[in-house]
């Protein structure tokens, strides 16, 4: 798998993909490594944009900023596109952010689930890797944002009804790709194993992870309601009649 790796780290350097430029790769017993330029960077987008260092909010001075990070973002990944590369697991975790206002750079720093097709990327390609990474956007972007980037990637040429097109398939393959990953998962989550636990306080009956037995929820859990409207919680995102979803 690492050797797999690097045959791709040094195949995309080549074709001009912005990834880390490949130094070695060495065999060590029964261990494998590589050596990768180290890329100054701002950090991951997905941390940038969920929870940005100070140094990195003083360059946000207003929305052109991040409006320039869209076009940025989209013009490379069409580039890669083009350059045959095809990543299935390609989020804002992989992606390094350098530069500054007006020169930013996007950096890919994981090649884990990419191939090199040696052709451009076919459409419906470039649609399913596109809605992986708008699982991400989706969450933390206006679609006016995503419209943006989508306008980026597309060309200046391209009709405002192929663009809104695009982005439909994009959000549609989006949910349908959070709906399959839910299904593989389900079965772990709606039964005790080595994973969860069964979770039983007060009228409350459920699973928890079991890595956060500790962390005193089910003291929290017996006065729910008083902590759902408590100090703790730092932002409200969905509050209906069937739920009531908050970031802690």
């Amino acid at each position: 798998r690492t050797h797999n790796e690097w045959n791709l780290l040094v195949e995309a350097h080549g074709l001009g993909v912005t990834v880390p430029e490949p130094i070695a790769l060495g065999e060590q017993a029964d261990s494998v490594w590589i050596i990768q330029e180290r890329v100054p960077s701002h950090g991951d987008i997905e941390t940038l944009f969920r929870r940005p260092p100070v140094s990195f909010q003083q360059l946000l001075t207003g929305p052109t900023v991040r409006h320039d990070i869209a076009q940025t973002l989209g013009k490379a990944l069409r580039t890669w596109h083009d350059s045959g590369l095809e990543h299935t697991d390609l989020h804002a975790g992989n992606l390094l952010l350098s530069g500054t206002p007006g020169n930013w750079t996007p950096t890919l720093i994981d090649l884990d689930g990419a191939q090199i097709l040696g052709i451009p990327l076919p459409e419906k390609k470039r649609l399913t890797n596109l809605a992986v990474l708008n699982r991400f956007f989706f969450r933390v972007t206006p679609r006016s944002e995503r419209l943006r980037f989508l306008r980026a990637y597309l060309d200046s040429d391209v009709s405002e009804e192929k663009i809104r097109s695009w982005a439909r398939q994009i959000e549609r393959g989006a949910y349908s790709g959070a709906r399959r990953l839910w299904s593989r998962r389900r079965p772990w989550c709606y039964r005790e194993n080595r994973r969860f636990s069964t979770l039983r306080c007060e009228d409350l009956t459920g699973f928890l992870d079991r890595e956060f037995r500790d962390w005193g929820f089910l003291d929290r859990l017996e006065t729910l309601d008083e902590w759902m409207d408590s100090e703790d919680v730092t932002a409200v995102l969905k509050d209906s009649r069937s739920a009531r979803v908050v970031r802690l």
